[in-house]
């Protein structure tokens, strides 16, 4: 699956929050990262996001793992990590 972390806070414009979460399947977020579901491709996020500078944010690949291995956790209380490739 894969996320989005916001680069910066500050210049994070909530608006962007509010159309990313009506054009996108979230599966889980908490503060400054989005969990899209698995179901969505990299391309298809990207498509979704082309009114928000790409300097804004990074699209990273995620996998759910065990608490010990939590690299984020989710307002779900779910855990998740970069694969280790």
């Amino acid at each position: 699956m894969n996320g989005l972390i916001i680069k910066n806070e500050i210049y994070w414009h909530p608006s962007w929050s509010s159309d990313i979460g009506r054009r996108l399947s979230i599966e889980d977020s908490t503060k400054g990262l989005f969990v899209f579901a698995p179901e969505l491709s990299r391309e298809d996020i990207l498509t979704k996001l082309q009114d928000i500078p790409s300097d804004s944010f990074s699209l990273i690949e995620l996998e759910e793992v065990s608490e010990k291995e939590c690299e984020f956790m989710g307002d779900s209380g779910r855990c998740y990590r970069r694969p280790l490739h």
